[in-house]
């Protein structure tokens, strides 16, 4: 039995709560579905989806029927109570033995919600710092140092990397990944640079999308705000014995903001209030042909458009509408042996127009070739090798004078190359060790490892105790090395604010040290605390440069090593979950102090204190209700102002209607208004718009 048909039978013991008919979730408009091949009045009580809430039986009182099975080594039975993740080692495992503490987002979470996008979700997950800029834009951050180009938390869809090929961050938007597909989201915190190379810095996140052989029949889903924000979304799927696939496609109408508590800069051609609008539309086909049992071919192509509002860059915005499209695709060769070693070899890639007025216009080609394989070396070893290569094609066409990148094509590189051990010494004690080296064409050769102690303090693991030592690196891409930028024509060839291309930039290095504790406290109640002090080399940020002359009061900046910094801080979450309730309490701090003053590391730092708490409750069949609540402290000041304090409380409550395979969801996210901040971002300092604070919404899903 594999881990799917786990997650299937089994519900909330690795996935999904178990529901009568599927997926159930949409908006107020449109109506969503989603059913199993064998239609919608199938009697299957564990068909899984985002779903109408039934009364499911205790997974932890049916293990008995399974006491027997052969997972291949990969999961034991006695760690139902924790998720299976694969983002600690490129494996699965339980997260109770993952070598670096990961916490995951389920499908039930994600549909719970109410939620209108993904970034939303991370505000719920302890140590991550996730703020909204506005209606477009979002800076994400694994224990800070996030920014609108952050490029210090590595973001993957299905362990493939997403992250944008000019400046290495995500621009959410673009990507054509649809809250119903997804099966869970792994939030690995801490460096992840020994599994998933450059740029696994602070963190990771990894999307990782439902099988398609569970997301069969028809799915629509409608959500309206208040605001007047639409969200459309429809998905078909089939399966047979060989041959599964699905088709989804989405359209957002993001109505502007117009609110004219803009803050501006003195000097640009912006508009007067803010017109983040956006129009976007995406879809993915995805399918997957099984060739026999141990061997399976699954590719995908998808393709988004967006258009929105001009967003602001260093200062100015010149009101003309950005426009983005985006092509991806993959195809993936893999075997799963009965001998227990498994592997496989895939090509994925993506090819990018974006034409942002205020910033950049490029065509970029971004593909790579992974390969893994995994074997048992006996004596409780489990070996993992593999290597990742990764072409970046750049024809960049900006002109002058609002560039921010110098006209012109290059061709990039990337290699890399990692190995993982997994050794159970005994009952008690595992060591799980890592190492990759990666190669830059742009920059230079470096290397991020891991090693992990654990101890389990009794024979059912159910306390085990963690420590740890690793080491990543973040390495710039194009948009750090080669920024160039003259801003404000002060007249005769002068400008008031200039950006000037870096000299040789190092490696970031990032050195970490940790302690956790992962235990099972009773049946559904699991504890899991960890602490870390982590030691930074290195750091990029925006240097002050002196004028030349003619000395008229021009500024002048470029990006250079900035120095060292230090980070410590302590994570607690406490989960509880039972046949018809779960719920949640988690606190995080997060400190970070640079060893110099006035030091720019062009992110913010992490809010010291957050805390949060969730909270679902389904008293019948028909009906589930959903509380998640955030607090985040004051965001410590940089070059620019600090962030105030906030607190983030969303409500929502979900009717299923069994005659109609439907579901209506009613909610207020950010129900005390206190999120409508106007953040300045490091990379327009003039510039802050409100971002939506609170607002209703109605929401359908139907299956057919």
């Amino acid at each position: 039995m594999t881990l799917q048909d786990l997650n299937t039978r089994w519900g909330p013991a690795f996935s999904s709560k178990p529901l009568r008919y599927g997926t159930y979730a949409v908006t107020f408009l449109m109506i969503a579905s989603t059913t199993s091949a064998s239609g919608p009045e199938s009697e299957d009580p564990t068909q899984t989806g985002s779903g109408v809430p039934i009364e499911a039986a205790d997974p932890v009182d049916e293990l008995d029927e399974f006491d027997n099975l052969d997972l291949g080594g990969t999961v034991d039975l006695l760690f139902e109570d924790f998720d299976i993740v694969i983002s600690a080692s490129r494996s699965e495992q339980s997260a109770n033995l993952a070598p670096v503490p990961v916490s995951t987002i389920s499908s039930d979470d994600i549909h719970y919600s109410g939620v209108g996008e993904l970034p939303e979700l991370f505000d719920f997950v302890p140590g991550v710092d996730a703020l909204r800029l506005d209606k477009n834009r979002w800076a994400l951050g694994v224990r800070g140092l996030h920014q609108t180009f952050s490029d210090r938390t590595l973001f993957l869809v299905n362990g493939r990397n997403a992250s944008n090929p000019i400046y290495g961050g995500v621009d959410f938007p673009t990507l054509p990944i649809f809250l119903e597909d997804i099966d869970r989201v792994e939030i690995v915190r801490g460096p992840g640079g020994a599994a998933w190379g450059a740029n696994a810095f602070n963190g990771v996140v990894n999307v990782i999308e439902k099988d398609l052989r569970d997301t069969t029949g028809v799915h629509l889903t409608t959500r309206i705000t208040e605001h007047g924000d639409l969200r459309s979304f429809a998905r078909i799927g089939a399966a047979d014995d060989r041959f599964a696939w699905r088709i989804s496609a989405e359209y957002n109408d993001i109505e502007p903001s117009n609110s004219d508590n803009l803050i501006l800069g003195t000097t640009t051609t912006a508009p007067a209030i803010s017109e983040d609008f956006r129009r976007n539309s995406r879809m993915r086909f995805a399918g997957e042909y099984t060739i026999d049992d141990e061997t399976t071919i699954d590719f995908s192509l998808g393709a988004s458009h967006v258009e929105r509002a001009d967003s602001p860059f260093l200062a100015v915005q010149i009101d003309q509408d950005d426009r983005v499209d985006l092509l991806t695709g993959h195809l993936k060769y893999e075997q799963n042996r009965a001998d227990g070693s498994s592997g496989y070899i895939q090509w994925y890639g993506t090819y990018i127009e974006s034409d942002r007025p205020s910033l950049w216009a490029y065509d970029a080609f971004d593909q790579s070739i992974d390969a893994q394989y995994s074997f048992d070396r006996g004596d409780d070893h489990t070996v993992t090798l593999g290597g990742t290569a990764r072409f970046i094609s750049l024809d960049i066409s900006q002109v002058r004078t609002t560039d921010a990148l110098p006209s012109g094509t290059s061709d990039e590189q990337w290699i890399g190359f990692f190995v993982g051990d997994h050794w159970e010494i005994d009952d008690r004690w595992t060591l799980e060790s890592q190492i990759r080296v990666d190669w830059y064409s742009e920059t230079q050769v470096d290397w991020a490892g891991r090693a992990a102690l654990l101890r389990a303090l009794d024979t059912e693991k159910n306390h085990v105790v963690r420590v740890a030592l690793a080491k990543a690196f973040r390495t710039p891409q194009t948009g750090l090395r080669e920024l160039d930028s003259e801003r404000f024509p002060l007249g005769g060839g002068l400008f008031g604010v200039n950006f000037v291309p870096s000299g040789d930039i190092d490696n970031e290095e990032l050195y970490s040290m940790e302690l956790g504790y992962t235990g099972k406290l009773s049946d559904g109640l699991t504890l899991r605390a960890d602490a870390y002090l982590q030691y930074y080399q290195d750091l990029t940020g925006a240097i002050t440069l002196p004028e030349p002359a003619p000395s008229v009061g021009r500024l002048f900046f470029t990006i250079d090593n900035i120095g060292a910094a230090r980070a410590w801080g302590f994570e607690s979450e406490l989960k509880y979950q039972r046949e018809r309730f779960s719920a949640s309490v988690w606190y995080a701090y997060n400190d970070f102090e640079f060893d110099l003053t006035n030091q720019n590391a062009r992110a913010f730092l992490p809010a010291k204190h957050k805390l949060g708490s969730t909270l679902r409750y389904m008293p019948n069949d028909w009906l589930a209700l959903n509380v998640n609540y955030r607090y985040t402290n004051t965001t410590p000041e940089t070059f620019v102002s600090e962030i105030e304090q906030y607190h983030r409380l969303d409500l929502n409550a979900a009717f299923a209607i069994d005659e109609l395979h439907a579901e209506i969801q009613i909610g207020v996210t950010d129900l005390l208004d206190q999120t409508a901040l106007r953040i300045f971002d490091q990379s327009a300092t003039s510039f802050a718009a409100e971002v939506p604070g609170r607002t209703a919404f109605v929401q359908l899903h139907m299956d057919f």
